[in-house]
């Protein structure tokens, strides 16, 4: 017997169009912004690499959730970015005393 997709139920309609979970890409984005809120308090350093480095791996192995993967990776570059600058600043000040 043939199953139409009119008979599935609206969750396993949209499992099946979409691909499989992105788990990967979940965890890239809940780490970039993580790093990104945390990038003000000077911890965002490493959430922000684990996040880059996950957003290219799922961005390669995710193809169906590759919206997810820009968002990721615009994320946690900018949360990088953030990081390094106020570690920079940081320094700087700690230098000029």
């Amino acid at each position: 017997m043939r199953v139409l997709a009119g008979d599935l139920p609206a969750r396993e309609r949209r499992r099946n169009a979409d691909g499989p979970f992105p788990t990967l890409s979940v965890l890239a984005l809940v780490l970039g912004i993580l790093g990104l809120s945390l990038s003000v308090l000077l911890l965002g350093l490493y959430p922000s690499i684990a996040a880059v480095i996950l957003g290219h791996v799922a961005f390669r192995r995710e193809p169906h959730a590759r919206v997810r993967g820009v968002i990721v990776l615009s994320t946690a570059y900018v949360a990088l970015g953030i990081s390094l600058l106020w570690g920079l600043f940081v320094l700087v000040s700690l230098l000029m005393r």
